[in-house]
C-alpha cells in the first residue's frame, strides 16, 4: 500500500500541478514514513509543491492553500528507479546479417549514439502505469539496438505527455557487444572485431575534438575538419562528464574492461551486467580502478523445458547457484551499484531478483548509491532521503528491501570456455 500511496500521490500532485483549476500545494500527514539516509518517522507528514517534494518531516509546516491527504495508518516508502530499463524500446532485430554492407569502421555500422531513450520509446501509457503502480517512479529508459545504441534517459512515471516526463534526456552512452550483427552486413563480424570497432569510434571522437581545436585557433590554410556524427555524440564523454556503460558479465569480461578502459580515455566508465562480481578478486578489481556497476537480477537459471536428463557442467551450476551473491560482493568491496533486469516484463520480476540478492547475503538497507552522470565519483547525499526532492532533483537510489590487447588469441579462447 505504501509504494502505490507515494507513486499515486506523486503522480497526481504532479498532474494537479499542470491543472490551472487544482492547488499547487500537497501534504500527506500523519503517515509513517520510510526515508532513505535517516531512520523511519513513525508519523510525519511530507509536503509537495508543483509536483516536487519540498518538506519531510515529524512536523512540516503546511500552508493553509495546501490539499491534504490524510496518511494515518499507511506506510510511505521511496519510489524505485530502475537503472536500465527496456520498457517500450525496440528490441534487437533477430534477422542478422542484414542491412547495408559495412566495409570498415568508416561505414559506422550500427551506431546510433546520438539517439536517446525518450526518443526511441515506442510504449504505450499502459506499459509505464504498470511500473508505477509497482511502486516505481522513475525509469532509466535505454535503447537496445546496434553496438552504440543511443543514450539513457532519467523518465517520470508521472502523466502527461513523454517530454514533460523528461527528467534528463541524455544520462549515459550505452554500449553493447551484440552476438550477432544488428542492422548491418559485414564489418564487425565477431566479438574482437566489436570490441576494436569500439575503441576506434572513441580514437575518432578524441581526434575529432583535437582537428576542430586546431582549425578554431588558427584556420588560415587548413580544411575545416568534417562532421563526424557518431564522434560528435560520443565528445560529452571524453571533454565532460557524461558516464559510458560497458557490458561486462562474466569475470573474464570484467577483466578485458579493466584493460580497455585506458584506450577510451573517457572520464566516467560502469560496467553493467556483473552476475559474476562473486569470483574471487572481481569486486576489489572494480573497486581500485573506480568503476560502478549496475547489476542484472535476471539470474541464470535452467530453462523451462529444457531435458531433466541432460547434463549440466558444473561451472553452470556454480554459476547459477553463486550469481545472486554478485551485489553482496560488491558491497563487500565497496563498489557502488544499482539494479536492473535485461527482461523484467513485470516490476514484480525485477523485485523478486533484488529479493534473491538479499538472500543471497546483500545487507538490508544496504545503501550505494549510484550517479547516472558520473558512474561511482561520490556525490553528496540529498538532505531528505526521498525521490526527487528539490536538494537533489535526479537522485538515484538503490531499492531498499528488495584495446590495445583486445586481439591477442588468448582472451578469444577465454571467450568460448566461458559459462
Amino acid at each position: 500500500m505504501g509504494f502505490r500511496l507515494l507513486a499515486g500521490v506523486l503522480a497526481a500532485a504532479a498532474l494537479c500541478a499542470q491543472s490551472p483549476d487544482r492547488p499547487r500545494v500537497f501534504a500527506i500527514r500523519d503517515a509513517r514514513i520510510v526515508a532513505v539516509s535517516s531512520a523511519p518517522i513513525e508519523k510525519g507528514s511530507i509536503m509537495l509543491r508543483d509536483g516536487l517534494i519540498e518538506a519531510v518531516g515529524a512536523t512540516v509546516d503546511i500552508p493553509a492553500d495546501a490539499w491534504i491527504i490524510d496518511g494515518a495508518g499507511l506506510t510511505i516508502y521511496p519510489g524505485f528507479i530502475d537503472a536500465m530499463s527496456t520498457v517500450g524500446m525496440p528490441p534487437p532485430s533477430s534477422a542478422g546479417n542484414s542491412g547495408p554492407l559495412s566495409r570498415g569502421p568508416q561505414d559506422r555500422p550500427a551506431t546510433t549514439p546520438w539517439l536517446t531513450g525518450a526518443d526511441a520509446f515506442r510504449g504505450k501509457k499502459e506499459d509505464l502505469d504498470a511500473w508505477r503502480e509497482g511502486g516505481f517512479t522513475t525509469l532509466a529508459l535505454t535503447p537496445q539496438v546496434g553496438i552504440f545504441p543511443g543514450q539513457t534517459s532519467l523518465v517520470d512515471l508521472g502523466d502527461g505527455p513523454m517530454n514533460d516526463r523528461v527528467v534528463a534526456s541524455k544520462t549515459a552512452m550505452m554500449i553493447r557487444l551484440p552476438n550477432d550483427t544488428e542492422g548491418y552486413r559485414g564489418y564487425p563480424t565477431a566479438l574482437l572485431g566489436r570490441i576494436a570497432y569500439v575503441r576506434q569510434v572513441f580514437l575518432d571522437a578524441g581526434w575529432s575534438i583535437e582537428a576542430r581545436a586546431m582549425y578554431a585557433k588558427n584556420p588560415s590554410g587548413l580544411a575545416r575538419p568534417a562532421r563526424d556524427r557518431a564522434a560528435e555524440a560520443l565528445e560529452p564523454t571524453l571533454d565532460a562528464d557524461q558516464l559510458v556503460l560497458y557490458p561486462a558479465s562474466s569475470a573474464i569480461e570484467v577483466r578485458r574492461v579493466l584493460r580497455l578502459q585506458p584506450d577510451l580515455a573517457v572520464k566516467h566508465m560502469a560496467i553493467y551486467g556483473a552476475q559474476q562480481a562473486y569470483a574471487p578478486g572481481v569486486a576489489q578489481a572494480l573497486a581500485k580502478a573506480g568503476l560502478a556497476a549496475l547489476v542484472d537480477v535476471a539470474w541464470p537459471e535452467e530453462r523451462k523445458g529444457a531435458d531433466p536428463d541432460a547434463d549440466t557442467s558444473l561451472r553452470v551450476l556454480e554459476y547459477r547457484k553463486n550469481a545472486p551473491g554478485s551485489a553482496s560482493a560488491l558491497s563487500a568491496a565497496d563498489v557502488r551499484f544499482a539494479f536492473y533486469s535485461s527482461n523484467a516484463k513485470a516490476p514484480r520480476e525485477l523485485l523478486d531478483g533484488v529479493r534473491k540478492a538479499v538472500e543471497a547475503g546483500l545487507a538490508r538497507g544496504c545503501d550505494r548509491g549510484f550517479d547516472a552522470r558520473r558512474g561511482a565519483r561520490p556525490r553528496r547525499r540529498p538532505d531528505v532521503g526521498l525521490p526527487r526532492s528539490r536538494q537533489n532533483r535526479e537522485s538515484r537510489r538503490v531499492p531498499r528491501g528488495p584495446a590495445r590487447r583486445q586481439g591477442k588469441a588468448r582472451d578469444g579462447v577465454r571467450r568460448r570456455r566461458e559459462v
